[in-house]
């Protein structure tokens, strides 16, 4: 039998925290985030949106949602988000020094 399971990852400067349990439709999901957070990245599930924090989009999901809304649909506006996205982190990518550290 299959199970969905819910994982969450966080970090900060210090560490690192994983955490896996249950999925059942978004009502657990405060047990596995922390009740205080800074920024979450998230691939728009909706329980998450009821988080009170900032929210951040996760960029592969986004591209990943967008390549399969343009190949069963045929509709442009997904090619064209998708090719706005990339070319916004190319020119982010160009515009950062080589030797520039992610935090």
């Amino acid at each position: 039998m299959l199970a969905l399971v819910a994982y969450g990852c966080q970090r900060n400067a210090h560490m690192v925290r994983r955490a896996c349990q249950a999925r059942d439709g978004g009502n657990r999901v405060h047990g596995i985030l922390p009740r205080r957070m800074a920024t979450l990245v998230h691939d728009c599930w909706k329980p998450y949106w009821k988080l009170e924090c900032v929210y951040a989009l996760c960029n592969a999901h986004l591209l990943h949602k967008l390549v399969f809304l343009h190949e069963r649909t045929g509709q442009t506006w997904p090619q064209r988000m998708l090719d706005m996205l990339i070319s916004a982190h190319d020119a982010c990518a160009a515009a950062r020094p080589v030797t520039a550290v992610l935090t």
